[in-house]
């Protein structure tokens, strides 16, 4: 037996992280299935870019520690570059 499941407004993974389902068909001769369990997991949204780049500007001889991140979406992902330079 083959079927879909749709729903019917926007999941959100600030609201809820999965949902469990208990699914059941009948068909044209009215005979049920039994009951299955279908579970959806709830993906954050993906938002693509760099966090905690700050520019900064400091007198010798003072160090600077700097944490950078990249976030890419899979489905969103094409080829690249990246490159730093630190100056004096």
């Amino acid at each position: 037996m083959a079927g879909y499941v749709r729903n019917t407004e926007p999941l959100s993974y600030d609201r809820q992280t999965s949902y469990t389902l208990e699914l059941k068909a009948d068909d044209c001769d009215g005979r049920v299935s039994d009951t299955a369990i279908l579970t959806v997991n709830v993906r954050p949204l993906c938002q693509p870019g760099w966090t905690g780049l700050i520019a900064y500007s400091l007198p010798a001889p003072l160090s600077l520690s700097l944490s950078v991140c990249l976030s890419v979406c899979l489905s969103h992902v094409s080829p690249a570059q990246a490159g730093a330079a630190l100056r004096n």
